[in-house]
Order: C-alpha cells, then sequence, then structure tokens
C-alpha cells in the first residue's frame, strides 16, 4: 500500500490571515481575550512578586534588584532600552530622560521635581532609596 506523498503548507499570505481572522468563530474569540486577560494578570503578579523581592535586599551588589515591569507589562530594559535598576545608586544616577522614562513607565503622572521622581521609582520597585543622603 503506497501512502500517500505529505504535503508541505504553504505560508498564508497577509490578506489570508486577515480574511481568517475576520471568520474566527465568537467562542475562539471570547477564549483569545480570556487568554490575554490572564497574560496581563500574569504580569501584574510578576511585577508584585519583584517588587517584595526586592523589599528583603539591599539593593547593593551582592543583592542585586529583580527587575519589575512597567504597569503595562513590559520590560523597562529589553523593550525601552534603559539601563538596568540593579541597586538604589542605580536609581540615583539615573540621568534625567532616562529617570522621566522610569516615572511614566511605573504611573507616575504630572510633573514633579527630580528628587520626587526618583522616590517614585523607589517605591515602585520595592526600595526606600538610599541610606543617607548629602546635603
Amino acid at each position: 500500500m503506497d501512502a500517500a506523498p505529505a504535503t508541505v503548507p504553504q505560508p498564508l499570505s497577509l490578506a489570508d490571515a486577515q480574511q481568517g481572522a475576520q471568520n474566527v468563530p465568537a467562542w475562539v474569540e471570547m477564549l483569545m481575550k480570556s487568554l490575554e486577560a490572564m497574560g496581563q494578570q500574569v504580569n501584574e503578579i510578576k511585577g508584585q512578586v519583584a517588587v517584595l523581592d526586592n523589599r528583603g535586599r539591599l539593593g547593593s551588589s551582592d543583592f542585586p534588584l529583580s527587575r519589575v515591569p512597567f504597569k503595562d507589562g513590559t520590560d523597562p530594559v529589553m523593550e525601552h532600552n534603559l539601563p538596568p535598576l540593579n541597586t538604589v545608586m542605580d536609581i540615583e544616577s539615573l540621568n534625567q530622560a532616562d529617570a522621566l522614562a522610569y516615572y511614566r513607565g511605573y504611573g507616575g503622572e504630572g510633573t514633579v521635581q527630580e528628587e520626587e521622581r526618583r522616590r517614585f521609582i523607589n517605591k515602585a520597585v520595592g526600595t526606600t532609596g538610599p541610606m543617607l543622603r548629602t546635603a
């Protein structure tokens, strides 16, 4: 008995993919929306775990901070090309543009003084900021 030759599926064109997406049954669309919502919840939980983890660390090079995703679930380093915040001093040494990007990414709104912005970032990642401040 001869086996039928295997056929290799051809890639879909963009038009075919868009047409197929329009013909998706309602239950599949609901399932996709539910999965997307669960993914967002998982991202929120990851952020909360990272913040809790950072609260137990000293933010020194011996105990680097866990990376906390932005409010929208994106990674500040990998997706926004920002410098990593491995220590409390990394937060303090951010330039103004990067500090503003972290501030906005963690949900900061409005115009605030630089010190308040850094305090907000420290709180967002679960640290208390530098222990000693010089005048």
